[in-house]
């Protein structure tokens, strides 16, 4: 029976998401069985042939890999232009046909709002994991393989809808990889890190993959076609916070400063002093609470959920008084505190730009705080239940 796309329960039942997080997120591979109609919502060969027809492709985005080899996009491509009238190289039917039946495997990227099945996807595992999720969909044939052995710098879910593919899971893995030059390594490096098969999957229609950053792998179709959809998740590193940190001290004139020339024993010195003030400036920076804060934020917040449009509704959701009255909004440590007539209440994690801009208002609706803040309908509501809850706000 196929799953909803709403809870990751059904796709990795019979393990339960808490053993899923606890014993094989960022740790190991998974696979779980499935029957024939689990996944065939999300994709079949009717489908594809369908997302295929769109005028929504070009080179950058549909892929064609010929037995590990790029097919450079002339072969299968001519020049056109986009909706927006600049020029494209768009692929062509006859062309990509003829390169199927010489046995080229299809990359179709980017393919996450293309359905709703696959947006619904997407959005489980963004909301679930609290990271930036890419979805792709591969397309092979029989003894065509499309990549050698490698391993990918995101986790990655596979969910396999047509034919059958072996899976060759390497023991070899690559301590946390990123996007980053040291980790383009050439194929003789990749063959000598990646060891033995560790696991041989064969991977048929409504089976589920699941493997962490850095796992070697490679795969090859069994049947004469084959098709699975991947999810890539990035979740936040520590990088991305040095990134954030970097912003911080763009604002530190300490940091704007010239470095001292070191041409003598004087330069030298003043050198010395001058890196000392800049640790001692990023180490309290780094531990203030605002990089706290935005470190909450890069884990706790995935990507916002886009509002659906709902055609022709055209009522801008339920609005709200705020009362008048003494309000204040102050921090306290690490927090943001909301006091209102009845109680003082602490904010979820990074609402308190929303919360200022409700107290400036006389009145507003669910449907602006959601649009103007990119809150979730979920986040929303926390928000409006809690200001409620301290009689600052009340429906109209």
């Amino acid at each position: 029976m196929p799953i909803a796309f709403d809870k990751l329960g059904p796709i990795l039942h019979p393990v339960t998401p808490e053993e899923f997080l606890a014993r094989y997120h960022g740790k190991a591979m998974l696979h779980v069985p499935g029957t024939p109609d689990k996944f065939a919502h999300l994709m079949s060969w009717a489908k594809l042939n369908a997302l295929l027809d769109m005028d929504v492709w070009s080179a950058a985005t549909l892929k064609m890999v010929h037995d590990r080899q790029n097919v450079p996009a002339e072969a299968y491509c001519a020049r056109s232009t986009n909706r927006d009238g600049q020029p494209v190289l768009k692929p062509k039917v006859d062309r990509v046909m003829a390169l199927v039946r010489q046995g080229a495997s299809l990359v179709c990227d980017k393919i996450e709002t293309l359905t709703p099945e696959l947006s619904a996807l997407g959005r489980l595992l963004s909301e679930s994991l609290g990271g930036r999720i890419g979805m792709n969909l591969y397309c092979s044939w029989e003894r065509h393989q499309a990549f050698n052995a490698h391993f990918d710098t995101h986790d990655v879910f596979v969910f396999h809808v047509e034919g059958e593919k072996l899976w060759n899971i390497f023991e070899g893995r690559i301590d946390n990889p990123v996007e980053h030059p040291a980790f383009d390594m050439p194929l003789d490096q990749r063959n000598q890190l990646k060891g033995k098969v560790q696991k041989a999957v064969t991977l048929k229609p409504g089976d589920f993959l699941y493997l962490p950053r850095g796992q070697f792998h490679e795969a090859l179709a069994t049947s004469p076609g084959s098709v699975h959809v991947t999810v890539a998740v990035n979740e936040p590193v520590g990088l991305d916070w040095l990134g954030g940190l970097m912003e911080m001290a763009v604002q530190d004139p300490a940091f704007r400063a010239d470095l001292p020339r070191d041409r003598d024993e004087a330069g030298q010195a003043a050198l010395a002093q001058h890196r000392r003030a800049l640790a001692e400036h990023l180490a309290a920076m780094a531990n203030s609470p605002q990089a706290l804060d935005m470190m909450r934020g890069m884990r706790a917040n995935p990507p916002p959920r886009a509002r659906p449009y709902a055609l022709p509704e055209q009522k801008d959701g339920k609005v709200y008084r705020v009362q008048s009255g003494a309000v204040k909004l102050v921090r306290h440590g690490s927090e943001w505190i909301v006091k209102g007539a009845a109680a003082s209440y602490a904010l979820p994690v990074n609402t308190e730009r929303a919360v200022a801009w409700i107290l400036e208002r006389s009145s507003f609706s669910a449907t602006e705080l959601s649009v103007k803040f990119g809150m979730t309908g979920p986040a929303c509501q926390r928000v409006i239940e809690m200001l409620a809850k301290a009689s600052i706000i009340a429906g109209i």
